[in-house]
């Protein structure tokens, strides 16, 4: 019997070496006759044997090993025999990079890397184009698709002999009129874009590994709690299971309770990273933890069926479980530019506007690099903005009970926002330029404005007009150490206060000192600043967030934005004397 099952046991073991199917992605490090070595993503190195039953896929045609050359992309196919891979199907994958412009005189196409580099590749007389799968010549293609590019060495030079391209659908809201490929409307929703600066970790979708940053803040304490009711609740079963002490019930009963409610707070706390779908659509994610600072494009979709001053989202109520754009507001690309490659785009944008402005805008506490993207385009929408919408995001950790690590986060962030506000100020081409911040992120920006003001006194650049909404930092300190050096910084500086902000009002709890976003007793006025009470229009539950989900705040904005009206020129809004000062509050 122990013969018979040893021998099925080496039997199955001997199949499984016979006959093992598995691929591998990666760049061709060096061809023979007889062997491939291939290096994938992670620069490990694997030999793969080749057969005359080998097959090779080029992009345009079938080919041979022969084809085979030195850096080439592909994806084989193998099985491991007796130890040995053995390639049974290589598939080579063209280089991926964006048409920037064609010369169809010239027979040559210049194309974008992912680093922002434009190369000028001539095509092989002959060589096929192909858009959505079809035929076409060079000169159908348009600046802004994505193209497959197969290309052979010629004399020294990268020759293009196959082009799979992707046409774009629709174009981009803002994108200058030479840009644009198709109408700006898709069927069920629309296309904005949006330009970015972050400082979080970038995620590639080639490798949609989780973001590196580590829980920090309450994690460790809702740990250390969780256990500490389980083993209460041990202690007492065994106490009751050896003594039959009542005490040991209750003290089991106690330590359970304690489990479940670190349990769950364990779980709100736990950070989600996106799906592979979602990475393969957007093509680049960016994590919560810290790093240098970076630039890009992203591109949102808005349904038709957009409600003003909403951030449509998949809800478990209307038993929505994943994203729509016929109804929700999506993040669907993400793309990196260099520097330079970054302000091109944002300088062309912005002189595509009748006005030639700009507006960035800097999230608050417990938000993400998508729902900051979301929100910038909602925010453009909606204030019917046509210029361009910039957005910076600092590595929030986008989870409620990280509190302090945001704080910090917010603070580390500072010299990032103050160069990145300088550069735009400088490079975008931008005569007027608009600064909108919410909750902590106001922090930030007034610390990056004071810096940027000390820093450039001579010739300071000069915002039109500053929004600081909800502002979650401490009055005093913005009255005495912050406010001082910004009153010259804008044209108008307008803060939003509100005293049904439960969020400010836990955030004095915290701190031990009253907000700068609150109103009622604590209502900051200073000259030079307008400061508008919203509490009578804020009616949502926390009565955080109304900087983009209230229509009065945004129908404020957008005269405000728009025609640069002061206060009383503006609607629904009376004033109210404060000392020798005033500020302004909604009409009920």
């Amino acid at each position: 019997m122990h013969r018979l099952t040893l021998l099925m046991v080496v039997s199955f073991v001997a199949a499984e070496q016979t006959a093992k199917a598995d691929e591998m992605a990666g760049r061709i490090k060096s061809v023979a006759s007889k062997h491939v070595v291939v290096t994938d993503s992670q620069n490990r190195d694997k030999s793969f044997q080749l057969t005359p039953a080998t097959k090779v896929i080029l992009p345009h045609k079938l080919g041979t090993a022969k084809d085979l050359k030195v850096d080439y992309r592909v994806l084989v196919h193998y099985e491991t025999q007796e130890g040995v891979a053995v390639a049974k199907e290589i598939e080579v994958e063209g280089i991926k990079l964006n048409v920037v412009r064609i010369d169809p005189k010239a027979n040559r196409i210049i194309l974008r890397d992912k680093t922002g580099k434009d190369v000028s590749v001539p095509l092989q007389p002959g060589a096929m184009v192909k858009i959505d799968g079809a035929e076409k010549r060079l000169a159908d293609l348009r600046p802004g698709d994505k193209a497959s590019i197969f290309y052979e060495e010629h004399e020294k030079e990268k020759v293009a002999v196959h082009i799979e391209a992707k046409a774009e659908k629709a174009m981009m809201h803002g994108v200058p009129e030479e840009q644009r490929i198709t109408p700006v409307e898709d069927e069920r929703f629309l296309r904005v874009k949006v330009f970015y600066g972050t400082d979080r970790n970038p995620v590639d979708a080639s490798h949609p590994e989780k973001p590196r940053a580590k829980h920090g803040g309450l994690s460790n304490l809702f740990f250390w709690g969780l256990l500490t009711g389980l083993g209460l609740a041990a202690l007492s079963w065994l106490t009751v299971l050896f003594f039959s002490w009542k005490v040991g019930t209750q003290g089991r009963t106690i330590g359970i309770t304690i489990a479940a409610v670190f349990g769950v707070l364990m779980i709100l706390n736990q950070r989600l990273s996106p799906d592979s779908a979602k990475l393969l659509r957007t093509g680049l994610w960016f994590g919560s933890d810290r790093d240098d600072l970076s630039f890009g494009v992203c591109e949102v979709t808005i349904p038709k069926s957009h409600k003003h001053a909403e951030l449509e989202s998949p809800h478990i109520i209307r038993l929505e479980f994943h994203e729509d754009p016929a109804k929700h507001v999506m993040l669907q690309k993400v793309e990196s530019l260099a520097q330079d490659a970054f302000f091109a785009q944002l300088s062309d944008t912005v002189n595509a506007s009748s006005k030639k402005d700009a507006f960035v805008f800097v999230h608050g506490f417990n938000v993400s690099f998508e729902d900051a993207a979301r929100r910038t385009a909602q925010l453009a929408y909606d204030l019917k903005f046509e210029g361009a919408p910039v957005f910076f995001s600092w590595p929030s950790q986008g989870l409620f009970l990280e509190y302090t690590v945001d704080e910090a986060n917010a603070e580390w962030t500072i010299p990032h926002l103050k160069a990145f506000l300088k550069s735009v100020a400088t490079r975008s081409g931008a005569q007027i330029i608009h600064l909108i911040a919410h909750s902590m992120g106001n922090r930030a920006l007034t610390r990056a404005l004071q810096g940027l003001m000390a820093e450039e006194a001579k010739n300071p650049p000069r915002f039109s007009e500053v929004i600081l909404a909800a502002p979650d930092i401490d009055a005093d300190v913005f009255k005495t150490q912050i406010f001082p050096g910004i009153s010259s910084a804008a044209q108008r500086l307008t803060l939003y206060a509100s005293s049904r902000d439960r969020a400010l009002q836990l955030s004095k709890q915290v701190h031990g000192y009253p907000r700068a976003g609150e109103s009622g007793d604590d209502i900051v006025v200073m000259l030079k600043m307008d400061t508008i009470d919203v509490s009578n229009v804020d009616t949502s539950l926390i009565g955080h967030s109304y900087y983009g989900d209230n229509n009065s705040f945004l129908a404020d904005a957008f005269y405000l934005i728009h025609g640069g009206l002061p206060p009383e020129r503006r609607e629904r809004l009376r004033s109210v004397p404060l000392g020798s000062l005033k500020y302004w509050m909604f009409a009920p």
